[in-house]
């Protein structure tokens, strides 16, 4: 928001003393005459009305880095974000011990795939059906611990 403000703010800046500049030409267009002024007034306002478009431009150029910089930061952390989602899940994968097409089933709505109904996910490479066979010791995952 507060950019948002900053960004307006030098748009206006930058509009009055384009206004200013453009009014000597509109005026003669519209055969509008103004009382003259004396000279060192008008000289004062031109260098007032040039240095607010250069303040613009710079302004202007310290509010892009300053958005550019924060895009890149919002990217590095989405990355982030994303490789610890990645671990998360193999993490659980391999808690509830799963096979490895259950792994790939479980994978596919990360994906934004459904399996029975989106043509994209027919081109996935097939899983192997075989199930592992459980270790003695491990109680059977249950459907409900599998969904979590």
């Amino acid at each position: 928001m507060r950019a948002t403000l900053i960004v307006l703010a030098i748009l206006l800046v930058q509009a009055v003393c384009v206004l200013f500049f453009v009014s000597d030409i509109l005026f003669s267009v519209l055969g509008i005459y103004a009382h003259p002024i004396a000279w060192q007034t008008r000289d004062l306002l031109e260098v007032g009305a040039a240095l607010g478009l250069v303040l613009g431009v710079v302004l202007g150029a310290v509010a892009l880095h300053r958005l550019a910089r924060e895009r890149k930061q919002a990217v590095e952390k989405l990355r982030r974000a994303s490789g610890a989602f990645i671990d998360l899940r193999e993490e659980r994968l391999d808690q509830w011990g799963l096979t490895t097409s259950e792994r790939d089933a479980a994978f596919l709505p990360s994906r934004g795939c459904a399996p029975k109904r989106s043509p994209v996910c027919a081109t996935l490479p097939k899983a192997r059906s075989r199930r592992r066979p459980m270790p003695s010791t491990a109680k059977p995952v249950s459907a409900a611990a599998r969904s979590c």
